[in-house]
């Protein structure tokens, strides 16, 4: 299991922090990490831009620190010998980072994530108990999760189904190729299967995970997506925050302490699309 700096650590400051101080800690640090300042990094400073934001808004605050508490994975992390006196190497002043550093800190959430929804996955049988008052296309919430980290990041980043090269599904048809994913997984559709269930379908975006940390590289992560104007990190930390929106919906419905789930709000009309 990989280190996990979370994002009060990545600031620097206690989970009980009030706005103020979550200001205070993101000037302090901006002042020596962006990329305009002492030759700062452009990738440690979105990182550290992310944390702030999240942290500032109050619904984001709140779906996150809902996931840094029920978190298995988390947990674990927390209770091992390696957790133990960790600080958060390479963003606090006057501590250098490497380009790995950063790309392993903002990758490891999405591990994570991808962990806690395996264990939903093998434990769970109520996947499908949380009700969506959403939009006409409504599929269990971990399969929306899923085709969102699959549409917006590893096919992004070079890392698509090979099932899109097999079947000649160029760029125009990509969206088509999540539909059909997601109505066949959802029971609703009797065309060509890809997977035999989510689980299978988990395991494969599993796997390509793992082969895009392997390979990712800084400078992907801040090249710009065509005809967009996001950047594969924005993409990153926007499945990161959708993600854990869900978990905390689908945490909550285990415990019978909600059914209703209000949407999530994303931070770019393109991620709607």
């Amino acid at each position: 299991m990989g280190p996990f700096t979370n994002y009060y650590r990545i600031l620097d400051i206690s989970e009980n922090a009030g706005i103020e101080e979550i200001k205070s800690a993101f000037r302090r640090l901006a002042m020596i990490v962006h990329p305009d300042k002492n030759h700062g990094s452009t990738a440690k400073f979105i990182l550290i831009y992310q944390a702030y934001s999240t942290l500032c808004d109050p619904e984001k605050r709140k779906d996150y620190d809902c996931y840094l508490k029920t978190s298995a994975t988390v947990k674990n992390w927390k209770n091992s010998s390696y957790s133990q006196g960790k600080k958060a190497a390479g963003f606090l002043p006057g501590v250098k980072s490497s380009p790995g550093i950063i790309i392993e800190t903002i990758y490891t959430h999405l591990n994570y994530i991808l962990w806690d929804i395996e264990d939903f996955l093998r434990n769970s049988n109520n996947i499908d108990k949380v009700k969506l008052n959403q939009r006409p296309q409504q599929f269990p919430v971990i399969l929306k999760i899923l085709v969102f980290i699959d549409k917006w990041v590893l096919t992004l980043t070079g890392f698509p189904d090979y099932f899109l090269e097999a079947r000649r599904m160029g760029k125009d048809k990509t969206a088509e190729y999540f539909q059909i994913i997601s109505e066949k997984l959802r029971g609703n559709d009797n065309s060509w299967g890809i997977y035999t269930d989510i689980r299978d379908y988990f395991y494969n975006i599993r796997k390509r995970m793992d082969r895009l940390i392997s390979h990712i590289k800084m400078s992907d992560l801040l090249n710009t997506v065509p005809e967009s104007g996001i950047r594969i990190i924005d993409c990153v930390f926007e499945a990161q925050s959708y993600a854990v929106h869900w978990i905390r919906y689908l945490n909550q419905a285990q415990d019978d302490e909600s059914e209703k789930v209000e949407d999530f709000q994303h931070s770019n009309p393109i991620f709607y699309k």
